[in-house]
């Protein structure tokens, strides 16, 4: 049943089924809309929960017919009609951003130096700063009276042992089953990494032998943390296996770029050649891949793409010495997802799935298969960034920013699963999650109890 989460308006209404929406079926309406407004995914049980805050109740079901709150949904220059609206709203002058290389696939920084292209305002930094200072404070006082500074983070059924990006938990009723969540990839690699390792050793410290890799609202991040969180559960130092092949599309903006790389070796685009390793030898490439293109038809679309390569990242920044209970043993592994673990997370799920690892899949329609990621590689590049790749490298554009205030993406590259000749975006049979779970009232209110469920699924445990 559909039912409401909160009501902040007074009328008590939280925990209530909605029977309808405008005239029109509930499940039916919300469905409706989650296609025509969420494009990321191709499951419509992924489309659904993005739609939905699931949240089943006990209570009696009656029906309610409420008014729409309308507010902004952000500032606007001041418009009067619909003329106004467009001279001042649609044709102002288009900002030229600073690029941060934010792409559908994923942010992706120099392999070589691992240089974050991540932008702060330094106001964002400062409140950060800030918080930072107030949660090291109130951690000393709470040793200084002898409180375990984690119990402000417990949960009813899971300890929380350390974490602030990133965290890891452990169950209280099934003290072997700890939990990495991974909320988000798009944070700085350098410090992220070996810190994640860090907490992994803090639960194997406690006995954890088995892993839950939760990745609720993961939407992604760079490319190249898919690579080392695959690594941390299965050492290796083939970057083969650690890694997908990829195509990119040939057009001359992306020609002219990639030539520029090869030349300018203190700065590098999207497009660099250096990035890209042989698919036979494994090492970096050295000469232009889009001066030999080749002709492909995708999803019904013909375009030249670049021959396949494997995405290059930088190995040595895994500490390969650390082993943990659960290191390369899939059955130890799983991952945890409501479907909407996209872009370099899918990636990520993509690899861990293909050495073994099996995943549980939560909401979407009862009793059907949902898939455990979204849209897992094909990137997309806003033209602003594209143009400012040109200016970086000092090569005439060959394209030109809107003459007004929007932005337009565009598509750049496809990505491979090992042994495809289909897109892993096109190629359903590797989306279906090993599990399923319906949400129960405690499992949709109570993430602790989710995870309680997942071992159970998984291990019997």
């Amino acid at each position: 049943s559909i039912r409401v989460l909160a009501d902040f308006s007074g009328k008590k209404l939280q925990d209530c089924e909605v029977i309808s929406i405008d005239g029109t079926d509930a499940f039916t309406h919300i469905q409706a809309w989650a296609d025509r407004n969420t494009g990321y995914s191709k499951d419509a049980g992924v489309r659904f929960n993005y739609a939905l805050v699931s949240r089943p109740g006990n209570g009696q079901v009656f029906s309610y017919q409420a008014p729409w709150t309308v507010v902004p949904a952000e500032k606007l220059p001041a418009f009067t009609d619909k003329a106004s609206y467009v001279s001042i709203v649609c044709l102002a002058p288009s900002p030229h951003q600073s690029g941060n290389g934010q792409t559908a696939l994923g942010l992706r920084p120099n392999p070589r130096n691992q240089v974050p292209l991540i932008e702060i305002e330094p106001r964002t930094l400062y409140k950060r700063k800030i918080h930072l200072e107030n949660y090291v404070e109130k951690q000393n006082q709470l040793r200084k009276r002898g409180q375990s500074a984690s119990s402000v983070k417990d949960l009813p059924n899971a300890y929380f042992v350390d974490g602030n990006v990133t965290a890891v938990y452990q169950l209280k009723s099934k003290s072997s089953v700890g939990i990495l969540t991974l909320p988000t990839m798009e944070t700085d690699i350098s410090t992220e990494i070996p810190t994640i390792q860090n907490r992994l050793a803090l639960l194997a410290q406690r006995d954890v032998t088995n892993i839950i890799i939760d990745t609720y609202g993961n939407g992604g991040g760079y490319v190249d943390f898919a690579s080392y969180i695959f690594d941390i559960f299965f050492p290796t130092k083939d970057k083969k296996t650690s890694t997908h092949l990829s195509r990119f599309k040939v057009t001359p903006a992306s020609t002219a770029l990639a030539a520029a790389d090869l030349i300018d070796k203190n700065a590098t685009t999207y497009f660099d050649p250096s990035t890209l390793d042989d698919k036979t030898t494994g090492q970096p490439i050295t000469y232009n891949p889009f001066l030999t293109p080749v002709e492909m038809t995708i999803n019904g679309h013909t375009a030249a793409y670049t021959d396949e390569y494997y995405l290059d990242y930088n190995v040595s920044a895994i500490d390969q010495s650390s082993v943990y209970p659960w290191s390369g043993d899939a059955s130890k592994i799983t991952i945890l997802t409501d479907g909407q673990c996209g872009s370099a997370c899918g990636m990520m799920g993509d690899l861990l799935v293909r050495h073994g690892v099996k995943a549980v899949a939560v909401g979407g329609y009862s009793k059907k298969d949902l898939s455990m990621f979204s849209f897992p590689g094909a990137a997309v590049i806003k033209l602003d960034d594209i143009v400012e790749a040109f200016e970086t490298l000092s090569v005439p554009p060959t394209l030109e920013l809107l003459p007004y205030n929007n932005y337009v993406q565009v598509g750049i590259q496809e990505i491979y699963s090992e042994g495809d000749e289909t897109p892993l975006e096109y190629t359903p049979s590797r989306y279906a999650a090993a599990y399923r779970l319906d949400y129960t009232n405690a499992t949709a209110t109570h993430h602790d109890q989710l995870w309680d469920a997942a071992a159970q699924t998984v291990w019997g445990i």
